[in-house]
């Protein structure tokens, strides 16, 4: 009963702040399995990450680091900000979920936005070649959480 009322309080206190989200479903999304620190796989879960109790995501310019504001676990409201290279990492172009795996170092990343609870973003990758990959709709919920009001992976 707790975790219900704290779920319905923070989705107003989201709705408040945020407005109304669009639940539309978005198109080429990118969906990769998130990896934990000993470096295993483990498969994404859906309807969880920070899309569902963040908002206002941005990336900070000339950077490799996102901005958002995140419920804690009574509704408060935190800024919080992470780079993106903390839970992302770059395979030879390809966007992962890796816990430190250093993607900020390698890709330039733009077009972030949300979709209902979804959060993606665009990136450029480069490879072990020379060349870059261009990633559109890399699905952030996959690698990022909400941990009381801050980003993490």
């Amino acid at each position: 009963m707790q975790f219900n009322l704290l779920s319905a309080l923070v989705t107003v206190s989201l709705a408040l702040v945020f407005g109304s989200v669009d639940a539309a479903t978005v198109g080429n999304s990118t969906t990769t399995a998130l990896a934990s620190p000993t470096g295993a796989r483990i498969p994404p879960r859906p309807d969880t990450g920070a899309g569902i109790t963040c908002g206002d995501w941005q990336i900070v310019p000339n950077t490799a680091d996102v901005t958002a504001v995140c419920a804690d676990n009574v509704g408060n409201l935190h800024d919080t900000k992470i780079s993106l290279g903390v839970c992302m990492a770059n395979d030879d172009g390809a966007l992962h979920c890796r816990v430190n795996g250093g993607a900020g170092g390698s890709c330039v990343f733009s077009s972030l936005f949300q979709s209902g609870t979804g959060v993606f973003i665009t990136a450029d990758c480069r490879t072990i070649a020379g060349g870059n990959v261009h990633t559109s709709n890399f699905q952030l919920n996959d690698c990022f959480s909400n941990t009381n009001g801050a980003l993490t992976c």
